[in-house]
């Protein structure tokens, strides 16, 4: 499978940081509402420790909430590597499985993916964390303030 860049990582694990059971979430907004905030989400785990963490952004059409887009990244244990396995975006009425389903063997997980849609995936990701970077000024130093 088709891992995110590193400058990608670093982005995710900035948007996931302190999240890591199961139900932990954050909306990161930093941008003074000029871009839409990010919500992130780990939504299932592994036995053997790999995490599925939703990334979207939210917008609204008719008082509902739609995805623009929502994408689901399978991180490897311990501080690993990201790598997209879900796409949806509600405004194009497009969802896309990167990742097919995952198998435990013996203990083990194993993923089945489709090569052609998970790398395309990975280079959409790679794209889009580049804007959530900059939107949402992730990296930047905050200016200090005098009281």
């Amino acid at each position: 499978m088709r891992k995110v860049n590193n400058a990608s990582k670093r982005v995710l694990d900035k948007l996931t940081e302190g999240l890591s059971r199961v139900g932990d979430h954050a909306k990161i907004d930093n941008a003074a509402g000029v871009f839409m905030a990010v919500s992130v989400e780990i939504v299932d785990r592994t036995p053997d420790g790999y995490l599925f963490v939703s990334v979207a952004h939210y917008g609204k059409l008719n008082g509902d909430l739609m995805r623009d887009p929502e994408m689901v990244f399978i991180k490897a244990p311990a501080g690993g590597d990201y790598f997209p396995s879900y796409f949806r975006n509600d405004y194009i009425g497009c969802e896309r499985l990167g990742v097919v389903s995952a198998e435990q063997v013996e203990g083990r997980t194993f993923f089945n993916f489709n090569p052609r849609e998970q790398a395309d995936e990975a280079a959409f990701a790679n794209t889009w964390m580049r804007n959530i970077r900059h939107q949402q000024r992730l990296f930047e130093k905050q200016a200090a303030v005098a009281v």
